[in-house]
């Protein structure tokens, strides 16, 4: 190599440090001239507020819109109780945009936490509100973090053609289900083929109601071939 060629190349990494070194002191006042002035957070929301977005993210902005930890501002915001996703990005010469994906509650999951429509378990700052106790309550086992959403999403479909509203469903040890409806009867579905067994129910259910005056408390769907019912006690007065 040249003694031109190594004097060009030492002086290069001299200038490159030189810069480093440049930049990194005058960080403060360059950030000066580049404050982050404007918070813009968007997406559908209902039970996040964009004020309590914007305390949170606050406290990672002081240092203007060069400075601002992107990377810690979205864990902060994913914190939140009702923030499922959230992008976060710069928008120049001096702007913050976030744009949030709320969890969306498809059932309680044994009062202690909420269920979102892809099986995920998530746990809002309270549980008693009179719009999340009439979600459906459900007793089911969670693996990696998940319910199996697919069976509710199932049933739901089913009740919604026949006018049925799902209170809780329950799963015992050895998997088997059972349903309790909106109305105060209980239909045990078993852990084969429940939603081809409840279908079943619905096609049984005008013959039921005529011949079970007074209406009935269990529907046992575990049987092949036919079913058992438990008719209503009546009430004494």
């Amino acid at each position: 190599m040249s003694r031109f060629r190594t004097y060009t190349l030492l002086m290069t990494v001299l200038l490159l440090l030189v810069i480093v070194v440049l930049a990194w002191q005058l960080r403060g006042p360059f950030n000066e001239y580049f404050p982050l002035l404007s918070l813009r957070v968007e997406g559908p929301l209902q039970q996040v507020t964009a004020r309590s977005v914007r305390d949170v993210v606050v406290p990672y902005t002081e240092g203007g819109f060069f400075a601002a930890d992107l990377a810690a501002i979205r864990q902060a915001v994913l914190a939140m109780p009702w923030v499922r996703q959230v992008s976060v990005q710069r928008l120049w010469p001096d702007t913050l945009r976030l744009v949030i994906t709320e969890q969306r509650a498809v059932a309680r999951w044994r009062d202690q936490a909420l269920v979102n429509e892809v099986g995920e378990l998530f746990t809002p700052s309270t549980l008693a509100s009179a719009e999340l106790a009439r979600l459906p309550y459900l007793d089911m086992a969670v693996e990696n973090g998940h319910v199996d959403v697919r069976i509710l999403s199932g049933m739901e479909q089913i009740l919604k053609v026949n006018n049925g509203q799902l209170a809780s469903l329950k799963q015992d040890r050895r998997g088997s289900l059972r349903l309790l409806l909106k109305g105060d009867f209980e239909l045990y579905l078993g852990h084969e083929q429940p939603l081809a067994r409840l279908a079943r129910f619905f096609r049984f259910f005008p013959r039921l109601s005529a011949l079970t005056e007074g209406g009935f408390s269990i529907v046992d769907l575990r049987y092949k071939n036919g079913l058992a019912v438990r008719r209503k006690m009546p009430a004494h007065g």
